[in-house]
């Protein structure tokens, strides 16, 4: 292998041929270059790892800032280094002579344009996974694309410091919790937050407001919206609707059920969730009520009382309550603010003159007829069912 003479005078080597080796004086330390053919020149020394610095200043070998290819450890490292009085310099990435992207001094990697490049490209060429430490955020949207331009099994799993996940499936546009099946929203105060689970009592499918059953269970409260107390003034609260499945064809329509626990033994043994009261869309009827314990109080616009008889005041609601009457086989007509599916049937109770009767003699959708008499000004209860 021939020999290169170092050219003291000019600081430089002369090369050779391809594939012949730079060697140097003993006194000089440099490490080995190998020229592999007329294209590549190589530096390499055995199983020794090398090194490369290009420097941007040198004072001595304790003070200077560099540029760093070595590899160390078995670990190709390429970046900025510096000592003594030397300053830790950014580096930059530059594409066709313009600068695209940097690593700052702070270690960050930032993009020269705002706004202006991407990490991969639509259907191709994507990284496979990102994992963050924090926080993501984007100016404006973060999009799920999946295939055909659809969320497909693409999912955002959100994980805590204790572990329990959430998952945003595309395919069913639900929201699932992968672990304790919770969701959570509030405003950092604990007093008013909102948690659905799926961790009914009952079998069937179904969503508890509240979070999962525990020994100190809290009221909750499902609310419409309202308007803002001491800013609007004589604004009414939005209507909230509760509603039944929608069918279609001519089956029975579905039911509104109100369920409530009834007690069983002393222990620790479920309460059993029984049925209270059914509203059904047939005519708008209402089921029997099986009240127990509470007494069912009407409320509502008290009926308006018309007819041949003398009437004075009323108190009440719409379907109970009482009206003053004079009558002497005379007519009592009550007017109900309701409309009823087929018609109302009435009960009157002379609890003045108990031995006087005013009973039902017609019926409408809207109103019932009694007729009877009375005892100048009897205090006449009255009761209404509407079928």
């Amino acid at each position: 292998m021939r020999k290169l003479a170092l050219i003291a005078a000019l600081g430089a080597f002369a090369f050779p041929a391809a594939a012949q080796q730079i060697t140097t004086p003993v006194s000089v330390s440099i490490a080995p270059l190998v020229i592999d053919n007329a294209n590549s020149v190589s530096q390499r020394n055995g199983a020794n790892a090398q090194g490369f610095h290009v420097y941007n200043n040198f004072a001595d070998s304790l003070d200077g800032e560099w540029a760093d290819i070595a590899w160390s450890g078995n670990v190709l490292s390429v970046g900025t280094n510096a000592n003594g009085t030397g300053v830790t310099r950014g580096m930059q990435f530059i594409v066709g002579g313009v600068a695209v992207a940097n690593f700052s001094t702070a270690r960050d990697l930032l993009w020269n344009s705002d706004n202006a490049h991407d990490i991969g490209a639509s259907g191709a060429n994507r990284p496979r996974s990102i994992f963050a430490g924090t926080n993501i955020s984007a100016g404006s949207n973060i999009t799920l694309t999946g295939a055909n331009g659809k969320v497909t099994s693409t999912y955002i799993q959100v994980t805590s410091g204790t572990g329990s996940a959430g998952y945003l499936f595309g395919t069913t546009g639900t929201f699932q919790s992968a672990l304790d099946g919770n969701f959570t929203w509030n405003n950092n105060a604990t007093t008013n937050s909102f948690t659905l689970t799926a961790a009914c009592v009952t079998a069937t499918p179904c969503v508890q407001v509240g979070a999962s059953n525990s020994a100190t269970p809290i009221a909750q409260v499902i609310q419409g919206q309202g308007s803002r107390a001491g800013t609007d003034t004589n604004v009414a609260g939005g209507n909230l609707t509760i509603a039944a499945g929608q069918g279609t064809g001519n089956p029975a329509g579905s039911s509104l059920i109100l369920q409530a626990p009834l007690a069983v033994g002393s222990g620790s043994g479920a309460q059993t969730m029984t049925t209270v009261q059914t509203i059904t869309a047939a005519g708008g009827t209402v089921s029997a009520l099986p009240f127990t314990g509470s007494a069912f109080i009407p409320n509502g616009s008290a009926p308006t009382p018309t007819g041949t008889c003398t009437h004075g005041a009323q108190v009440g609601a719409n379907t109970a309550g009482s009206v003053v009457l004079t009558c002497t086989a005379q007519t009592i007509i009550l007017t109900f603010a309701t409309t009823a599916p087929h018609g109302w049937i009435c009960a009157f109770y002379d609890q003045t003159t108990t031995a006087d009767t005013v009973k039902q003699t017609s019926n409408g959708t809207g109103s019932c007829t009694g007729t009877g008499t009375t005892a100048a000004s009897d205090v006449v209860l009255f009761t209404a069912t509407p079928f």
